[in-house]
C-alpha cells in the first residue's frame, strides 16, 4: 500500500479551486448574456457544481488527514517496537528482540528472521514458533524463499487458496492447519540494495495481513536490517579478535612446546657427545656403543619432530600435491600396519576390512593419517590390548574406524584432540600434539568429501571417511 503524497493532494485542491473560479467567471458571463430566464437555470447548475466541488475537496482533505494519521500511527508502532531492541551489540540477542518487536508491531502470532549465508537463507530467530520452528525452515518454494529470491514483498491471505505456493502449502498443510495460520507477510531485509535476509510474520486472524500491516513491517524491516548489519559487523570483529588472540596464544604455546621438545633430545645428544669426547679413553666399547645408539635415537626423535612441524605447515598452506589412485582398502591398511608395527609398543592390530572394498586415495596422505591414528591408539591403550581397524560402508562412502581399549575421551575433549598442540592424558604419554592435527589437515584437503573425527564407545573410535572408489 502506498500513501497519498500530501503535496499531490494539496496541488489537487488548488487546481480544483482555480477550475471552480474560472468556471464561475465563465458561467457569470454566460448568464449575463443569456437573460433572466436562462440565467436562473445556470445559477442552479452553478450552485450544484459548487456543492459537488466542496464535497470532493472535503473528501480529499479527510483522506489526507486519514493518511497522515495512519502514517503517524505506523511510525509510532515501529518506533515503539524498535525501542524494545536490546542495546547489546551481540547478534543473537539482537535478532531475538527484533523478532519479538516485529510480532508486536503487527500483531503477528509467529514471526521469523532468516539471514543470508551465501546463496541461502537460514532461520536465525523466531517469535511464537515454539516446537514448530524446524517445520518452518525456508524452502525455495515458500513465500519467504520467494521474497529472498526476488526481493519483492509477499502477502498471503488464506495460504491453502494461494496457487503461487501450492507446493510449499502441500508440504506444510498439517503444520499450517495445526497452527491456525490464516495469512502472512514477508518483506526483504535490505541494506543499500543488498538483501541480507527476510522478515516474515504469520497471522491466525483472517484479514490481518492488511496494507497497513504491510507498510508497518516494511518500515520495521528497513530499520531492523541496519541494526542486523551492525550486529553482524560487531560479531565479525569480535570473532576476528578472538582468532587473533588464539593465534597469539598458539604461537606462544608453539614456541614453548618447540623449545621444550627440541631441548630434551638436544640435551641428551649433547650430553652423550660431551661424555664421549671427554671420557672416550675411560669408556669400554659396549659403553661407547650404548651412548652412540642413545644419541642416535634422540637425534632421530629430533628429526621426526622437525619433520612433523614442517609437514603440518606444508599441509595447512596447501603446498602438498595429492595424487589420487584407486586401491584395495585392505591392502592399504595392511601396508601401513606393517610399517608402523615397531612403533606400536607390542600392541597387535586386527584388520577387519573386506577384500572387495576399493577406495580412491593419495597413498602418502592415507598412510600418514592412519599412522597417526594407530600410534595414538596404541599410546593410550592398556599394555598388550589390541587395536582394531575396521571398515563399514553404505552406498555413498566407506568409514574406516580405528578402535582402541583406552580410557576414552571426555565429551569436552573429543574435538579438541584434533587441535594443534593440544595434548590429553598423562604427561608421560603425551606427544607433541601434532599427530591428530596433521591427520585432520590432510583430510580437509579436497579428497571427494571426507572427514576425520572422534566417535564414542569404550576406548573411543577415530573415524576416517572416504568416498568409495569411482564415486
Amino acid at each position: 500500500m502506498r500513501f497519498a503524497d500530501p503535496r499531490a493532494v494539496s496541488r489537487a485542491g488548488v487546481v480544483g479551486a482555480v477550475v471552480s473560479a474560472v468556471a464561475g467567471i465563465v458561467i457569470f458571463t454566460v448568464l449575463a448574456a443569456a437573460g433572466p430566464k436562462q440565467g436562473a437555470w445556470w445559477v442552479s447548475a452553478y450552485a450544484v457544481a459548487v456543492v459537488l466541488f466542496t464535497v470532493v475537496l472535503t473528501l480529499l482533505v479527510l483522506s489526507l488527514n486519514r493518511e497522515r494519521a495512519q502514517t503517524a500511527e505506523t511510525l509510532e508502532r515501529v518506533h515503539d517496537a524498535m525501542r524494545t531492541v536490546t542495546a547489546s551489540p551481540e547478534l543473537e540477542p539482537t535478532l531475538q528482540t527484533l523478532a519479538n518487536g516485529a510480532a508486536e508491531a503487527v500483531g503477528a502470532a509467529f514471526t521469523m528472521i532468516l539471514l543470508r549465508e551465501g546463496d541461502e537463507i537460514y532461520l536465525r530467530a523466531w517469535s511464537g514458533l515454539s516446537g514448530r520452528r524446524e517445520r518452518f525452515e525456508a524452502l525455495p518454494s515458500s513465500p519467504l524463499g520467494h521474497v529472498f529470491q526476488t526481493g519483492e514483498v509477499v502477502v498471503v491471505e488464506r495460504p491453502s487458496r494461494d496457487p503461487r505456493f501450492a507446493e510449499w502449502v502441500d508440504r506444510m498443510r498439517p503444520t499450517l492447519e495445526a497452527a491456525g495460520i490464516e495469512g502472512g507477510i514477508g518483506v526483504p531485509l535490505r541494506v543499500d540494495d543488498a538483501i541480507v535476509g527476510v522478515l516474515g510474520s504469520m497471522f491466525t486472524t483472517r484479514g490481518a495481513a492488511t496494507p497497513a500491516a504491510v507498510r508497518t513491517l516494511e518500515l520495521y524491516a528497513e530499520q531492523a536490517a541496519v541494526v542486523i548489519v551492525r550486529a553482524q559487523a560487531y560479531e565479525h570483529e569480535r570473532e576476528l579478535a578472538r582468532r587473533l588472540a588464539d593465534a597469539d596464544r598458539l604461537k606462544s604455546e608453539f614456541l614453548a612446546l618447540v623449545s621444550h621438545e627440541l631441548r630434551t633430545p638436544l640435551t641428551s645428544v649433547k650430553g652423550f657427545v660431551d661424555t664421549l669426547r671427554l671420557h672416550w679413553d675411560q669408556l669400554d666399547d659396549a659403553r661407547r656403543r650404548s651412548m652412540l645408539e642413545r644419541a642416535g635415537a634422540n637425534a632421530d626423535e629430533l628429526a621426526r619432530l622437525v619433520e612433523r612441524l614442517l609437514e603440518y605447515s606444508r599441509v595447512e598452506a596447501g603446498e602438498i600435491d595429492l595424487v589420487l589412485v584407486a586401491a584395495p582398502l585392505r591392502v592399504l591398511v595392511e601396508d601401513v600396519v606393517a610399517a608402523v608395527e615397531p612403533a606400536l609398543g607390542g600392541h597387535a592390530v586386527a584388520v577387519e576390512v573386506s577384500d572387495d572394498v576399493v577406495v580412491t586415495v593419495d597413498r602418502h596422505a592415507f598412510a600418514h593419517v592412519l599412522t597417526n591414528l594407530l600410534t595414538n591408539a596404541a599410546k593410550f591403550s592398556p599394555p598388550s590390548a589390541a587395536v582394531i581397524v575396521a571398515a563399514s560402508r553404505d552406498p555413498d562412502e566407506v568409514v574406516l574406524a580405528v578402535t582402541d581399549e583406552g580410557p576414552g575421551l571426555p565429551l569436552d575433549e573429543q574435538e579438541r584432540v584434533f587441535e594443534r598442540f593440544y595434548r590429553s592424558g598423562e604427561p608421560s604419554r603425551r606427544g607433541t600434539g601434532l599427530g591428530l592435527a596433521i591427520a585432520r589437515s590432510y583430510v580437509k584437503r579436497p579428497l571427494r568429501g571426507n572427514s576425520v573425527g572422534p566417535g564414542w564407545r569404550r576406548g573411543g573410535v577415530l573415524g576416517r571417511r572416504r568416498r568409495r572408489g569411482g564415486a
